[in-house]
């Protein structure tokens, strides 16, 4: 699998983000995705129960002709993994991997083997499961080529630190994509949301704030509100705003895609915020008229909770690597980090030098973002 950058990433979160406002992005999402992990094919599949009537649906690297075949296996794709009973006991924590959940899935057999898969030449699938409710089941389906070798570990880390997003992205989509969209039902789903989500103007008024946000204007620790305006205490974060909606930018237009802005309040605290222009003409203009952008805040533990075994397998970091790496990030300097490890100086220098090298960044501030752009996690 090709190496990835902090540049990468970044990008790949920000357009998971653009299809909450905007299902439309959802084609685009999956072909970076599927570019990232390194699959032939990646479909989003958003399903109402019990009639199985489509949601959502969107695809990437699948020519239209195995597109408008996928219902006739579907019976026979879901007995791969061991029946409907199997599937819906997979936990929506990580992805699902249809070698390691049925290891003998292409030994004997069936339609979906023989008419579907072998022709492709897929020999292995990844599933991110995005919903799964009393009313309604979603999945990502990601479908490897045997020139791609084997699904490692690397993309299964990934995949586990992309399912986050695009579970709260789903959490947004499938409302804006009900007919009968209303103001109160997508407030009432905003404030289930853990992550804060702010819907401003051009001149940053604030239009509405769900409850995790109205919880960050009160503390203004992040976020406040002047005369009912939006102000950062960071301002990097002012400055990507304003340039989302086109302030400050004379001769110029709004941005047409998100941007990603990692901040640190006075306390410590870090946040990672996405901020989503709202285009006039897009799906996104359904959210509220007068909207401009739709900004969402995510707190991240404030010492960076690092996931070692998925950073260290995805940019194949040593254990002396990872150890600098979760030192660093969490606030030592290079002679503290030193000290605490039990070693020398030019000896953190060199695993950091190599960290960079692996992650693409070049300053310790770009790895700090870089790490709480992938720390994000549900609070359920």
């Amino acid at each position: 699998m090709r190496e990835r950058s902090v540049t990468d990433i970044s990008n790949l979160i920000g357009m998971i983000y653009d299809c909450a406002l905007d299902p439309e992005c959802w084609p685009e999402a999956l072909a970076a995705m599927r570019r990232q992990l390194g699959f032939q094919y990646a479909t989003l599949a958003l399903q109402a129960l019990p009639a199985g009537i489509p949601l959502l649906q969107a695809s990437s690297g699948l020519a239209a002709e195995w597109l408008a075949r996928i219902p006739d296996y579907s019976a026979d794709f879901i007995d791969r993994w061991g029946g409907r009973a199997r599937v819906d006991m997979l936990p929506l924590t990580e992805p699902a991997v249809l070698s390691r959940v049925n290891p003998g899935w292409n030994l004997h057999a069936n339609r979906y083997f023989c008419e579907w898969a072998e022709p492709q030449g897929i020999h292995d699938v990844m599933a991110l499961g995005v919903l799964r409710g009393p009313d309604a089941i979603g999945s990502i389906i990601l479908a490897r080529h045997h020139e791609q070798g084997e699904i490692s570990e690397q993309e299964i880390s990934l995949g586990r630190l992309l399912l986050p997003h695009l579970q709260r992205v789903i959490a947004i989509s499938r409302i804006l994509e009900t007919e009968r969209l209303t103001t109160s039902s997508l407030r009432a789903v905003l404030d289930r949301l853990t992550v804060g989500v702010v819907l401003v103007d051009t001149v940053k008024t604030i239009l509405h704030a769900n409850r995790a946000a109205q919880m960050m204007l009160q503390s203004g620790d992040v976020i406040s509100s002047r005369r009912n305006c939006l102000e950062f205490t960071a301002r990097a974060a002012s400055m990507a705003l304003d340039a989302a909606i086109g302030r400050g930018r004379p001769g110029r237009g709004a941005r047409s895609c998100g941007v990603d802005v990692p901040i640190r309040d006075e306390r410590g605290q870090n946040y990672m915020v996405h901020i989503l222009p709202i285009t006039k003409g897009s799906r996104r203009a359904e959210v509220q008229s007068a909207a401009s952008a739709a900004l969402f805040i995510n707190p991240v533990s404030s010492t960076l909770n690092v996931r070692r075994p998925a950073l260290a397998t995805m940019f194949e970091l040593t254990d002396a690597e990872t150890r600098v790496l979760e030192s660093i990030t969490q606030g030592s300097s290079v002679g503290s980090a030193a000290r605490a490890l039990g070693v020398s100086m030019a000896t953190v220098k060199t695993h950091l030098q190599h960290i960079f090298d692996k992650t693409g960044v070049r300053r310790q501030a770009d790895l700090v973002a870089l790490v709480a752009s992938l720390a994000l996690s549900p609070d359920e």
